[in-house]
């Protein structure tokens, strides 16, 4: 009967222990919503670009050096925006047709000399060889070797145009370009004094100065024969002879024959 009590109380206990435990009433706290927070995106500025409606001036000098007061050059020639990308493609273009292609080496198939072959197979301790054009010999004929081709590269008339425009313009923006007024009589000292007076020169040498002369042919006599003096007109100005000056002197008549030549429509 002892064992039954026990038994029972046991069961009593286990039960009660089983039993859920009343949950407490617990208040939450309310949740705040938190506040968005717009982030402001930082203002780029944009950079100032010229345009072609911009005016461009230069200065101009006399025959002799002395300031002359400036001059206003188009817009549409000097004040365009420079596309650099263009301009490289240009000079790439330029460089490129300036190669004569005509390097020629010759095969071993090409070569004068005997196909006998130079010594026998075996036995001699060498490694084996046929006919002694083969590379490997003096006389022999070159292996990969350069052969005539074509490396010229079309260039559109409308491009090339451009490309010319951006160059100038890119020069103007430098400051580089300097106009000349009025008529040379044909002697190279003038132009060599007119360089000096604008310290265009560098230990006696025109520093990469490019001079586009006008009609006149005394102005090409005077300046033909100056070491680091590059002379143009305003019909064969290149993109390529633009890029690689450092300085720039136009006649002022060739100015107007480039201007006219650039706006002109085709």
């Amino acid at each position: 009967m002892e064992k039954k009590v026990i038994k029972k109380t046991i069961k009593k206990e286990v039960k009660a222990v089983k039993k859920p435990v009343s949950k407490i009433a617990v208040k939450k706290a309310p949740v705040t919503k938190k506040a968005e927070v717009k982030v402001s995106k930082p203002v780029v500025a944009t950079p100032v670009v010229k345009t072609s409606n911009s005016t461009v001036k230069v200065s101009v000098v006399n025959v002799a050096g002395t300031s002359q007061g400036t001059m206003t050059l188009s817009s549409e020639v000097f004040g365009a925006t420079p596309n650099q990308n263009l301009i490289a493609q240009a000079v790439r273009v330029y460089l490129a047709n300036q190669r004569q292609g005509t390097s020629s080496t010759k095969t071993r198939a090409e070569v004068t000399g005997s196909t006998r072959k130079i010594y026998r197979q075996k036995g001699t301790g060498r490694a084996r060889h046929g006919a002694a054009k083969g590379p490997i010999f003096v006389g022999g004929g070159i292996v990969f070797g350069p052969h005539p081709q074509d490396y010229s590269m079309k260039f559109p008339k409308k491009m090339k145009k451009a490309a010319l425009i951006n160059a100038l313009s890119q020069k103007a923006l430098d400051g580089v370009i300097k106009v000349v007024d009025g008529d040379f009589s044909g002697k190279t000292k003038e132009v060599a004094k007119l360089l000096r007076t604008m310290e265009l020169n560098k230990k006696g040498i025109a520093d990469k100065v490019l001079f586009v002369a006008d009609k006149n042919e005394n102005t090409a006599r005077a300046a033909h024969n100056l070491a680091g003096l590059k002379l143009e007109t305003a019909g064969t100005l290149s993109t390529y002879g633009v890029v690689v000056s450092k300085n720039i002197i136009f006649m002022k008549s060739a100015i107007t024959d480039l201007t006219d030549r650039l706006t002109k429509k085709d």
